[in-house]
């Protein structure tokens, strides 16, 4: 918020014309007429009284102006009311998340589950006028954080659960099992969004609301189950926004079990179902996107961004104060002077 000075009528400042041809115009003398007044003006210093006179007059008309304008100073503040959407990130926890075909900014291999968690990071901190839930599933799902306006704390389960899951897959285990649930996942967030009462909308006025669906594989159980959820979610006016996460042409790195790093080239299995996805999205006029890469993970977050923007109405008020105070002081005071003073300066010689 900047201030700044502002006219409440500018148009009066054209008045500035007048005691600037006040200044400039030239001087006349009744002397003129005689014939002696060259013989005295050739003889006699030049006065500057009658220059005097008019700088002071016109000082005092131009501060006069000035104050008629109503000079003022403030700033125009802008007011934002925000009515964000409701929004479930349904994040895949599956084993072959743990799989290192991304790279992040510096080119360094890092796991599929590392890569969506930075971009998730990303995409909380520019919706701050939202409330975001999170719903991790691999062959269970767990609602893991309600829908929330807490992003810090929603921030911290995301980091809770990522260094959680690979403790786990170090030693052999899983958080949610191996498998790959997508209905089941979609269940819980369609659940989450169903469950918000009547008051609670009214108290948080969101505007709509989405899933953000991330996965990795196929779908362990078929086609069936994330299209009845996908339905469901459609007739509920809940778009599901897909992503596929996996490079089609990258490969991994594995160890044998000798201890040995091999590198090998991703699998159909390793991928997800682009095709199941673009169904689910275009049951509920959403998007399905692949994201191969970490860039392109950064850029699918971002169109996802742009395609469920929260809404802001925005309400502008003045803030000024009348400043003409000093001008007018001013413009009084240059005045009078100029009249006390115009018996002496204005019968002096030019």
């Amino acid at each position: 918020m900047n201030n700044y000075l502002q006219f409440a009528d500018p148009w009066l400042l054209l008045l500035l014309l007048a005691p600037l041809w006040f200044l400039l115009r030239p001087d006349k003398s009744g002397g003129s007429e005689f014939g002696a007044f060259s013989i005295l003006q050739n003889v006699a210093k030049p006065s500057r009284a009658p220059l005097i006179y008019r700088i002071i007059m016109s000082i005092g008309m131009s501060c006069l102006i000035i104050a008629a304008a109503r000079p003022q100073y403030g700033s125009e503040i802008i007011d934002f009311t925000s009515e964000g959407r409701d929004l479930m990130l349904v994040i895949d926890l599956s084993g072959s998340m743990q799989l290192d075909d991304m790279t992040n900014e510096e080119q360094e291999r890092i796991t599929r589950l590392e890569a969506v968690f930075h971009a998730a990071h990303t995409f909380i901190k520019g919706r701050t006028n939202d409330r975001i839930g999170l719903v991790f599933f691999s062959e269970q799902a767990l609602v893991s954080c309600p829908l929330t306006r807490d992003h810090g704390t929603l921030n911290e389960i995301l980091e809770r659960t990522r260094k959680n899951q690979e403790s786990l897959w170090e030693r052999g285990g899983d958080l949610l099992g191996q498998e790959t649930n997508i209905g089941l996942g979609l269940g819980y967030a369609i659940k989450t969004l169903d469950q918000r009462t009547e008051s609670d909308d009214q108290d948080k006025k969101t505007l709509g609301s989405a899933i953000i669906l991330i996965t990795d594989g196929r779908d362990s159980n078929g086609h069936k189950e994330p299209m009845i959820a996908a339905k469901h979610a459609g007739n509920a006016q809940i778009r599901i926004h897909s992503i596929g996460v996996g490079d089609p042409q990258g490969t991994y790195t594995h160890k044998d079990h000798f201890g040995r790093t091999q590198i090998r080239r991703i699998g159909s299995r390793q991928l997800p179902d682009m095709n199941l996805l673009r169904h689910i999205a275009k049951q509920t006029k959403a998007v399905a996107m692949r994201a191969g890469n970490h860039d392109e993970l950064q850029t699918v977050f971002k169109s996802i961004d742009e395609l469920e923007p929260s809404p802001r109405d925005e309400r502008r008020r003045d803030n000024f104060k009348d400043r003409f105070s000093l001008p007018l002081f001013m413009g009084l005071l240059f005045c009078a002077l100029g009249l006390l003073c115009e018996p002496r300066l204005r019968g002096a010689l030019a």
